[in-house]
């Protein structure tokens, strides 16, 4: 196991603080009562200063959300990966792996599982076809979500809705999508009925009876043009945001799901001024952005890695002021074409960056996909160069850290 986080005098002063609170044992912050962990049996800082969107969020999911803050702040990185438990380049769960729960593309390579698991929603209907998009057999993704925090470690999902004017895929960018979910009461019945699923699906996922917490990235790269029914080819700003805000309190407010952190992202090439046109603080946890190497050559290695930094930067700056998780929500080189490009491109590029994870995005089942990998697998040649890093640099956490962390807790 890596090293972990130092205890620090914030902890002592916590311990302290929590040794004087009121009866009810609650430290009151900015007008708010907040529980906090005094437990020293790991070594993160347990700093409740901050409360997620949702102030009735479960007991985890509060805690969640302030480890990520510090976990930033302390510029460690949870590693993350796309349909990780489901499939991987060689494999499919069910499949070739005859329903082993633990088969991994990053466990292959490392003997550790990541401490993200990325997960999409996408086509999650009852009357569907048995896969979800990019192949996730439906019926497995919540057994693929319990088991992933039962291991310590912290799902996310996605949603590439499917268009509910034209019942096209999310790529069928109707400029009159949004408008009519939010003004034609046929339209917006069809949505609110997909996201309906949505919620029966995280309301769902319990162990033990406790509400797993999940973070939530709708209507991700907003700031595209015409790739999505909800990006700036297709929809405006104040549109967007009314969509958003549907979307929250919805969730939050009338399924009263308390077990939500909600993620806006957007694509690289953000700048403060174009990503404070869609962002809605008081409906947003988690801030992150989309970056890819596209093309195999040292000068775009060089641009991806100065991008990124530039973005952590920027995206750190406005967490900082709103109260937020900083994360970079996608990351990842097509089909990894350098050998070393987890220490000559993903390491410095993401190293003491304030940002609190970093999801890899997937590797397809070459079998039956043969679109690109974006992240490690025993058959890659930078997988040795990924066991370098995951050896050298305690910054980087994958899920035997984050579990014994409790990010919980």
């Amino acid at each position: 196991m890596k090293n972990l986080l130092p205890i620090t005098s914030l902890t002592m002063l916590l311990l302290m603080l929590a040794s004087i609170s009121n009866a009810s044992g609650g430290i009151k912050t900015l007008g708010k009562k907040i529980n906090i962990n005094t437990s020293t049996s790991s070594t993160i800082i347990k700093k409740n200063i901050l409360l997620p969107i949702d102030v009735k969020a479960t007991r985890e999911t509060k805690m969640l959300f302030n480890n990520m803050i510090v976990l930033g702040e302390n510029k460690k990185v949870l590693f993350g990966h796309q349909d990780d438990l489901a499939y991987g380049s060689t494999w499919r769960y069910n499949t070739a792996n005859k329903g082993n729960m633990h088969v991994s593309d990053t466990k292959d390579v490392v003997g550790d599982l990541p401490a993200l698991f990325g997960w999409d929603l996408g086509q999650y209907y009852p009357d569907s076809l048995n896969y979800l998009i990019n192949g996730v057999l439906k019926n497995d993704l919540k057994k693929f979500m319990i088991s992933a925090y039962n291991n310590g470690g912290i799902n996310t999902i996605s949603w590439h809705c499917d268009n509910p004017l034209t019942r096209g895929r999310f790529n069928d960018c109707n400029p009159k999508t949004v408008h009519a979910i939010l003004t034609e009461p046929s339209v917006k019945a069809t949505f609110k009925l997909w996201l309906s699923y949505v919620a029966d699906f995280i309301g769902d996922l319990k162990v033990n009876g406790v509400l797993i917490p999940v973070i939530f990235r709708p209507f991700h790269e907003s700031n595209l043009n015409n790739c999505f029914w909800w990006d700036n080819g297709a929809c405006g700003d104040e549109e967007y945001k009314q969509l958003w805000k549907m979307t929250v309190t919805y969730l939050r407010d009338e399924r009263q799901l308390h077990n939500i952190l909600f993620a806006f992202s957007v694509n690289d090439g953000f700048t403060a001024e174009s990503f404070g046109k869609k962002f809605l603080q008081d409906y947003v946890d988690i801030i992150g952005f989309d970056i890819y190497q596209r093309v195999n050559s040292y000068s775009e290695m060089s641009t991806f890695i100065n991008k990124t930094r530039t973005n952590c930067k920027n995206l750190s700056a406005i967490a900082n002021k709103f109260g937020k998780v900083a994360a970079i929500t996608e990351i990842g080189a097509e089909n990894i074409p350098n050998s070393k490009w987890w220490t000559e491109a993903f390491l410095p590029a993401i190293n003491n960056m304030p940002v609190a994870y970093a999801l890899l995005w997937r590797n397809p089942y070459k079998a039956v996909d043969a679109s690109a990998s974006y992240s490690v697998s025993i058959d890659q040649s930078s997988a040795g160069d990924f066991v370098d890093m995951y050896n050298n640099n305690p910054q980087i956490i994958f899920c035997k850290d984050a579990a014994a962390m409790n990010l919980y807790r």
